[in-house]
């Protein structure tokens, strides 16, 4: 069936691990203008993350190299790597601070926006800057001790704006209670 007045759901999703707030359409209208506003960029995504080492003051704020969905191996899904064949990706490290975990290795709490959206986007552009995500066993090759207050991995869509017509919607989610 494809009728126009039963379209609706998601409008985006999260990786697999990953917190915080989604978009959701209850009908036609919702859906269609917020499937426009994605396809035009006018959607602002920011999450809060941590990852491995200190990511220097001096950053470049914004990563904009092109990331290519591969196949992994047999049962473990798809992932991203750079590549110049590869689509145009765009991050945007907002703000961060350094600090060390309770084992002692440094480790940074960074804030992003996502300019666009491909597949594990932000955790494939931090582990291509060398600054993979705490508890991310697809792009971290490295064991890491994950405490107990990091018991997966660190990544949180904590704010979602929109205006889908009725005015603007600006959402903000404190981290959960498993990543505090």
């Amino acid at each position: 069936v494809n009728r126009a007045d039963l379209a609706h759901g998601l409008l985006h999703r999260l990786d697999r691990d990953t917190s915080g707030a989604i978009l959701w359409a209850p009908n036609f209208s919702g859906y269609f203008s917020g499937r426009l506003q994605l396809a035009a960029r006018r959607i602002r995504k920011e999450y809060v993350l941590v990852c491995r080492g200190r990511v220097p003051f001096k950053m470049e704020r914004h990563v904009r190299v092109p990331l290519l969905k591969v196949e992994q191996q047999a049962g473990r899904g798809a992932r991203s790597i750079v590549s110049p064949l590869g689509r145009p990706s765009h991050t945007e490290l907002r703000r961060w601070w350094s600090m060390k975990a309770p084992t002692g290795e440094p480790i940074s709490m960074v804030e992003v926006r996502l300019h666009t959206g491909r597949l594990h986007q932000i955790r494939a552009h931090m582990a291509s800057l060398g600054h993979p995500l705490l508890g991310d066993d697809v792009y971290d090759r490295r064991t890491f001790n994950v405490c107990e207050w990091c018991p997966r991995l660190f990544l949180h869509a904590f704010r979602l704006c929109v205006n889908i017509g009725d005015g603007p919607i600006d959402i903000q989610l404190p981290l959960p209670e498993d990543l505090r």
